[in-house]
């Protein structure tokens, strides 16, 4: 995907469904509406689903965001999928809340960083269907910037990357 302007931060977006065997792009005027609450459903997105988001400047990917999100048969989001239990969420978000207001340390703020962790490694999709997905890019990921954390996270260095044009 060629961007408009490479001086302007866009996406790239893809999903990619439970089970399938390959990922599907987002146009992004689709996720933008969907987003900003312009449209209240995501177009060709059913059932459980990873979304990765691709945030790209000046043609380098910066920062990749994933979702486990499910969605009803008509695109509408009916819930985030997530590792934790009903009590460590609702947990997770009271300490939230809290650290928003105060500020946490000692064993809050370690087990809001445990949960919180947990679920972020629960959105991810498997290693090779991030591999498959980085490889489809052909674009460079930054090397400063979240892309490279969340690479690392899913077990994907620079040896093991599916197209020499992502490294």
């Amino acid at each position: 995907m060629k961007l408009e302007n490479a001086d302007t931060e866009d996406g790239l977006t893809y999903a990619w469904p439970e089970g399938a065997s390959s990922r599907t792009e987002i146009p992004w005027p689709d996720w933008e509406a969907y987003t900003v609450r312009k449209a209240d459903r995501l177009p060709g997105v059913a059932g459980e689903t990873h979304i990765i988001l691709c945030v790209v400047d000046e043609g380098m990917v910066k920062n990749t965001i994933c979702r486990h999100d499910l969605f009803g048969p008509d695109g509408r989001f009916i819930k985030h999928m997530t590792v934790l239990s009903d009590n460590e969420k609702a947990h997770q978000d009271a300490l939230m809340r809290k650290g928003m207001k105060d500020h946490l340390d000692g064993e809050e703020k370690l087990v809001y960083e445990e949960l919180r962790e947990r679920e972020w490694e629960g959105r991810l999709p498997t290693p090779d269907k991030l591999r498959a997905l980085i490889g489809a890019l052909r674009l460079p990921v930054s090397p400063d910037y979240g892309a490279q954390h969340l690479l690392r996270r899913a077990g994907l260095d620079r040896a093991n990357w599916a197209s020499p044009a992502s490294c």
